[in-house]
């Protein structure tokens, strides 16, 4: 590689490391605990925790502008769906996320048994 294709590469590499971590998409924007879903936006490779409103979850980096993480199951869930903000720190800074909608699980009685439905 040309001297000065490498010296274009590393410029561009060591500005986009330069702007701060962003979040820009949740998908799928919806579901259940446990569900996975994938946070994108820009350089969000030094992600060192997420959280869906003040629920820290587990999660992987999947690239440098994409995070994968599991929807966490709320305590004293209720009927219905609930929406909480899915946000991030990554190198130190806390980055605002977007909304989320945390479905919840209803349990249903059927003849003596429970059964799980999604609402």
């Amino acid at each position: 590689m040309p001297l000065i294709s490498m010296l274009i590469l590393f410029t561009s590499l060591v500005r986009a490391s330069a702007e701060p971590p962003s979040i820009s998409e949740v998908t799928p924007p919806y579901g259940r605990g446990g569900t996975t879903v994938r946070i994108h936006g820009k350089n969000l490779f030094g992600t060192t925790q997420v959280f869906f409103g003040d629920i820290p979850t587990n999660f992987r980096v999947e690239g440098p502008n994409t995070v994968s993480a599991e929807v966490p199951f709320l305590p004293n869930q209720v009927e219905g769906s609930q929406i909480v903000e899915v946000w991030l720190k990554a190198g130190g800074t806390q980055v605002k996320g977007r909304p989320f909608e945390i479905r919840l699980i209803q349990l249903l009685k059927h003849k003596g048994a429970k059964v799980h439905a999604e609402r």
